[in-house]
């Protein structure tokens, strides 16, 4: 028989010990031979071998099997997890603080062992974008710089300890140099450097004061938008959402802030080829047109976009349907994007003879940032229009990467709303 335990715990802070208790069939009987064995905390246990573990309490006179000891040490590891993620949550900021990184981007990001404002303020742009990238998650290098720059502004500077230092000592010298020298100015006030009196209303006013915008310019003002951010608290929970208002004809459009990537496609739907210099006269849009264009139905709305690359390849998105990725599409070779619009009957009763469509696709590269825009127009005589209607876009090459993929229909013979189809990430190998 072995005699009574030796007790090892005086010698280790109380503090450090986890309840090995929590875990199935460890009692504390079996909790202080694991002590007596210097296994105090989850770590400790779940990084020991089961085979040597069952030795050491064969030695000891206690008698485990090792499948038991083998589920101590698994769910062991599994409370050491919790507590590493608990500790984690506890030293991590709020990356949603930062303008446009939402839920799902501040995951990915603590997943990079980025989990502090000072973390990815220290990042580099491209550095992350490629992690990202390799880890599935797409991310472009200018809207990550965008995050580490919002993050150096929450970030304190360290204080220069030995500037003030310096300066006393550089005043003293001064003084002792010229005895008829005015009193020396503080070490702060050197630290900054000497600013004069007639200088101070200017640095107030160009932080407070908007900067002038210069009369001497050949730019003109055609069309202009307002943009709102809103929030508000329903059920305690806060919703955000941006409001853009055209201000010449008081249209306006609202998008939830996750989905604010519609808003540059919906402004560019907005500004028509007449509106250019040299193009036909403007007119003017009176208040009976913009309530026509609010309460008029959409006469034509996009059901479904196809992606066609002979021999094999076809894709689909359909309107209404959750679109992540699509693809992989050939690199260096044609496709065609294939449309289906469908007409609403009702809304073209008050039309003429036929409708003229303009379809424009806006595709944008995630990764570099370039982007361009391929344009169709269709004539439909209304009389022979169809439920639905299938027309196609100029066939398209791409370069290897991951697009964001726009697509607009816009009507030349009514102030209809125009309706918007986008595909998230259309992939390109």
């Amino acid at each position: 028989m072995s005699g009574p335990p030796t007790d090892n715990t005086k010698d280790r802070d109380s503090q450090s010990h986890d309840q090995l208790t929590d875990i199935a069939d460890i009692g504390r009987a079996r909790q202080q031979w694991l002590n007596d064995l210097g296994i105090y905390t989850f770590s400790e246990l779940a990084e020991s071998s089961a085979e040597d573990l069952a030795t050491q309490l064969q030695a000891a006179e206690h008698s485990i099997k090792l499948a038991m000891i083998q589920q101590w040490i698994e769910q062991a590891r599994r409370l050491a997890q919790d507590q590493d993620n608990s500790r984690q949550e506890q030293n991590r900021d709020p990356f949603t603080d930062l303008e446009g990184i939402n839920t799902a981007s501040q995951q990915w990001l603590y997943s990079l062992e980025i989990c502090t404002f000072a973390d990815l303020a220290e990042s580099s742009a491209e550095e992350v974008e490629a992690r990202l990238r390799e880890a599935g998650h797409t991310v472009t290098v200018n809207e990550i710089q965008d995050w580490i720059d919002q993050s150096k502004e929450l970030v304190p500077e360290p204080a220069e300890v030995h500037a003030p230092d310096i300066a006393e000592q550089e005043t003293e010298e001064e003084t002792e140099e010229d005895s008829n020298a005015l009193d020396s100015a503080s070490p702060l006030t050197d630290s900054l450097g000497s600013t004069s009196s007639t200088d101070e209303p200017a640095l107030h006013s160009s932080e407070v004061s908007p900067p002038e915008i210069s009369q001497d310019t050949d730019w003109h003002s055609l069309i202009s938008f307002v943009v709102t951010y809103q929030t508000r608290q329903v059920a305690s929970q806060p919703e955000a959402r941006i409001q853009v208002q055209q201000t010449e004809t008081d249209i306006q459009q609202t998008w939830p802030l996750g989905d604010i990537e519609r808003l540059p496609a919906w402004i560019l739907a907005r500004i028509d080829d007449t509106a250019l210099p040299g193009s036909a006269p403007e007119t003017t849009v009176t208040e009976q047109e913009v309530e026509q264009e609010v309460d008029m139905p959409t006469p034509v709305q996009i059901e479904q976009v196809r992606f066609l690359q002979p021999p094999h390849i076809e894709y689909g998105a359909q309107a209404g349907q959750p679109t992540k990725m699509i693809g992989p599409i050939q690199s260096s070779r044609p496709f065609l994007s294939e449309v289906s619009l469908s007409f609403n009957v009702e809304a073209l009763e008050d039309l003429e003879e036929s409708l003229h469509l303009q379809l424009q696709a806006f595709i944008a590269n995630r990764i570099t940032g370039d982007n361009f825009s391929i344009t169709s127009s269709h004539t439909v005589l209304c009389k022979d229009v169809q439920s639905t209607v299938k027309v196609d876009l100029p066939e398209t090459v791409l370069e290897m990467g991951i697009y964001r993929f726009q697509l607009i229909v816009n009507f030349a013979d009514t102030v209809g709303t125009s309706d918007l189809f986008e595909i998230p990430a259309l992939q390109v190998i």
